[in-house]
């Protein structure tokens, strides 16, 4: 009896150990352990969360045994990507779950695999990081437009509010039509447009529209960060000099507040081909391409046309930056510790030195026969590499190497008592002063041509091209 008495109290004990003393929430965490019962809107939270940090494991405790969990978890899972969350059933591609039980809990942990994580990252957020979620708007939409063409990005999501998808449609087709004909970037960039909308989410005031925009471009535009900016005609001459000088064959720019008509737009133009010193060939023709627009920014294209083949070009440029290089680092070293003046005297005397006047390409210009290598001898190329060169190798030749000193300088084109010329323009002391080269060279005393004021150029009746921009 006594027997059979022990034996029962033994097998209570056991029963309660199992039935009444499983670790509580509040008994794990004294021990330093945080477990949570199952919670689909918990777990919802925190995979989304996940999403959005692009934390790719997340792991959990859960009251329970393991054999309970892996039945709830799959399918709360499985619910989400079915469209019950935005975020779950567009951005997660796959999961898998790693189970440990232990006493009272289960180490649980999900692995995370995403898909179109460039595309999630680019949305716009909220301050504590949920994604942003607006009305539609024709603004907002112009917006992304820019945004894309910054890096010439070909596809965006963006979410809105709820809207009836008809009606979103076909504003969106509207809005794009009427983007194309106001905004100042849109034709230079989007050979086409197409879009997707697609709605999710459920009936508690979490519904909302994805539109997936995707863009064809213009296969040679430039991303909009890379177009550079003019404010006014000094700042487009620049930019043009430069993009040619580094090999763009089409300079590519915006125009801001600048509203030139035909006449002065050549003129500017006239401007840059003249001051690009370092080219090796002079260009025969302009062209340009204004993409015009109602806002106050307008994308332009201009490019050179040359006589000289591309062969000659090529090897004539090689020789003329190698010549820039090397006499400029002479002069470097031999005007250290100079001032300026000085240091654009010793440029002067430079120039006169290496180059010598050629009657044969003056005569060649005037009778519109010049030969293409005679189209090279007219660039810096004449004056620091061939030696003989006319007024605008001199001209040109003398800006390279003011360029390379970092000494302002500016090539000129005009008349001199009615006859086509050039001749340079340099900045010294505040005030702006001419060097003739030519004349300086050929008019048998250098000096009366170096560092002439304005009231002297006028009285030797040198007279600028129409409308030809200076910068001083």
């Amino acid at each position: 009896m006594k027997r059979i008495l022990a034996l029962l109290l033994v097998c209570a004990l056991i029963l309660g150990a199992l039935c009444g003393c499983q670790p509580t929430a509040e008994s794990l965490l004294r021990q330093g352990i945080l477990a949570q019962a199952f919670d689909q809107e918990a777990l919802q939270a925190m995979v989304e969360d996940a999403i959005l940090s692009g934390q790719d494991a997340v792991s959990v405790n859960y009251l329970g045994r393991q054999r309970t969990l892996e039945q709830s978890l799959p399918a709360a899972l499985n619910a989400l990507q079915a469209g019950e969350s935005y975020l779950v059933s567009r951005f997660l591609a796959g999961y898998s779950i790693a189970y440990q039980q232990e006493r009272g809990y289960v180490v649980t942990v999900l692995s995370l695999e995403f898909q179109d994580t460039a595309l999630l990252a680019d949305m716009p957020r909220q301050d504590g990081g949920a994604l942003s979620i607006e009305a539609y708007s024709a603004e907002g939409l112009e917006a992304l437009l820019l945004h894309l063409f910054a890096d010439k990005t070909e596809r965006a999501l963006r979410c809105y509010e709820a809207a009836d998808m008809d009606w979103l449609n076909e504003t969106l087709r509207q809005d794009l039509e009427s983007i194309q004909d106001q905004n100042y970037a849109y034709a230079y960039f989007v050979e086409s447009a197409e879009w997707t909308l697609r709605q999710y989410g459920a009936a508690e005031g979490t519904a909302l529209v994805e539109l997936d925009l995707q863009l064809t471009y213009v296969e040679d535009s430039l991303p909009l960060s890379q177009i550079p900016v003019a404010n006014t005609p000094v700042e487009m001459i620049r930019i043009l000099v430069e993009s040619w000088a580094s090999g763009e064959e089409k300079a590519t720019l915006i125009m801001e507040g600048l509203t030139p008509d035909e006449d002065e737009l050549f003129a500017w133009i006239n401007t840059a081909e003249v001051n690009s010193a370092t080219l090796a060939c002079e260009g025969d023709s302009i062209w340009y391409e204004i993409l015009e627009n109602p806002s106050e920014r307008t994308i332009g294209r201009f490019w050179l046309e040359f006589e000289a083949s591309e062969g000659l070009r090529t090897q004539a440029q090689e020789e003329l930056a190698l010549a820039i290089q090397q006499i400029s680092n002479e002069l470097k070293i031999q005007t250290a510790g100079m001032g300026a003046e000085e240091a654009y005297r010793a440029v002067f005397d430079c120039i006169l030195e290496m180059t010598e006047y050629d009657d044969e390409i003056r005569e060649a210009t005037e009778e519109e026969a010049l030969t293409e290598e005679m189209q090279i001898l007219r660039s810096a190329y004449g004056s620091l590499v061939a030696g003989r060169t006319v007024c605008t190798g001199y001209t040109r030749g003398f800006q390279a190497l003011c360029d390379a000193l970092g000494l302002p300088c500016w090539s000129i084109n005009g008349y001199q008592q009615g006859e086509g010329h050039a001749w340079n323009l340099v900045y010294l002391n505040g005030e702006a002063l001419y060097v003739d080269c030519t004349f300086g060279d050929t008019g048998g005393n250098p000096g009366r041509y170096f560092l002439v004021d304005q009231q002297t150029m006028d009285a030797r009746d040198y007279v600028l091209d129409d409308g030809f921009v200076l910068p001083w």
